[in-house]
């Protein structure tokens, strides 16, 4: 079984998983640190390619209100029907997984360890 990568320093992420094809499948609504290695791990389980919507950077607390928030959609699980009001947030909040993590280096690089600004 293959050990989960930590990440030291590295942000919690809420991520938003989908089927890379068809958009009307359900989205999953996870956490994860490192949100690669857990599309990775969820794609073992997955019979079609997934790919990764988007990620909000949030704790554990920020996915469960998430799963609160759209409970009547949910179709099993973390895994939510793709209503008009999920995909609106992903739209106006998620961002590139790539993108949050370069401006997380730029900013580490910029003010580094220790500086008081959060990154």
């Amino acid at each position: 079984m293959r050990k989960p990568t930590v990440l030291i320093g590295h942000p919690p992420f809420v991520y938003f998983f989908q089927d890379a094809v068809d958009a009307s499948l359900p989205i999953k609504i996870g956490f994860a640190r490192d949100v690669s290695g857990r599309l990775a791990s969820a794609q073992t389980g997955y019979w079609r390619k997934l790919k990764i919507l988007g990620v909000v950077r949030g704790e554990r607390e920020k996915e469960e209100e998430l799963h609160d928030r759209f409970v009547g959609a949910r179709v099993f699980g973390e895994w939510f029907s793709p209503v008009p009001d999920l995909l609106d947030l992903i739209l106006k909040e998620a961002k590139d997984l790539d993108v949050v993590l370069e401006e997380i280096r730029v900013n580490r690089d910029i003010f580094g360890p220790g500086s008081g600004v959060a990154l």
